[in-house]
């Protein structure tokens, strides 16, 4: 996931960079999100905006919480 000056967060496949898999539009620039279980909050502006992650993007990021590097 990236959050970016041009008013947007998109979710990739870093396998398939080309395209993101899914792109939010704010009215500000993205300064922040962080994910709570299988919801994104993503701070623009004076403004916080509680978002769902599809289920596709769901099981991808349960996957990352599970690695565990040696």
């Amino acid at each position: 996931m990236s959050a970016s000056q041009d008013k947007t967060v998109k979710l990739w496949d870093l396998r398939q960079t080309n395209t993101p898999l899914s792109t939010l539009k704010f009215e500000n620039s993205v300064e922040d999100f962080c994910f709570i279980n299988k919801q994104v909050v993503i701070g623009h502006g004076n403004t916080l905006t509680l978002a769902s992650v599809d289920t596709a993007a769901a099981n991808a990021l349960e996957s990352l919480n599970n690695f565990h590097p040696f």
